[in-house]
């Protein structure tokens, strides 16, 4: 915790300071750990609005080694679920959630696995914390940074902003870059964007994995296992 004198120095300068600037700082000062920290106290607010995430031994380790063969390197978890208009969304710490859907109604991964690679895409545009503390405000920026902690109200505002914010578009081509460096098609992401395809008629037009052998995302079993994690 920050000393009273430092903290009355921060409270002067944030007067003065672009609320830009002061999120900006305040993201590159808050460790990692704390960024997954408040990752998941927002995952339990957003259990409390729509459901605990669903959880099963097996379709836990589904989800994780979905991640591990979408993103090697990342260090989050992928949770699904159990209510929620949005297919995706992601938090800080590298959370990725998926609406229930989006594990049941298709045949193969792949849908999913697209949506979770459109999540991995935003993130790595904009640090997700830096985008929480953005929509919260200076208010929040600041209590963060010279308490250590957000309060639950801001905590409580954010859930519900996720759950209902409309997701950052991407652009096709750097969508497709993604599929193209895991080797998954984007033509069940595509339709299951848009069912008639017309309004992802790139994605698939354009699919990297169109008519090529891909590495699967899962075992036949794995996915099995996901698909009933939220019976």
């Amino acid at each position: 915790m920050l000393s009273t004198a430092v903290i009355a120095v921060l409270a002067g300068l944030a007067a003065f300071w672009l609320p830009g600037a002061m999120v900006r700082y305040t993201v590159s000062v808050v460790p990692p750990a704390k960024s997954a920290e408040i990752g998941q106290q927002v995952l339990g607010e957003i259990g409390r609005l729509a459901g605990q995430p669903c959880t099963t031994a097996l379709g836990r380790q589904a989800l994780a080694d979905m991640l591990l063969r979408l993103s090697p390197q990342s260090t989050g978890r992928i949770f699904v679920l159990r209510s929620g208009g949005l297919p995706s969304r992601h938090l800080p710490g590298d959370i990725i959630m998926v609406n229930r859907a989006v594990v049941e109604d298709y045949d193969d991964p792949n849908a999913a696995a697209g949506f979770v690679l459109a999540e991995l895409e935003r993130a790595a545009r904009t640090d997700p914390l830096h985008d929480m503390l953005s929509f919260l405000g200076l208010r929040a920026a600041f209590g963060l940074l010279t308490r250590g902690d957000l309060t639950p109200n801001h905590l409580a505002t954010y859930a519900e902003h996720v759950l209902t914010q409309t997701p950052a578009p991407i652009d096709d081509a750097t969508l497709l870059t993604r599929f193209k460096a895991t080797g998954i098609p984007s033509t069940p992401y595509a339709f299951a964007l848009d069912i008639t395809g017309e309004a992802t008629v790139n994605l698939i037009e354009a699919d990297p994995v169109s008519g090529q052998a891909s590495r699967p995302v899962l075992t036949d079993g794995a996915w099995v296992s996901l698909q009933s994690i939220c019976s």
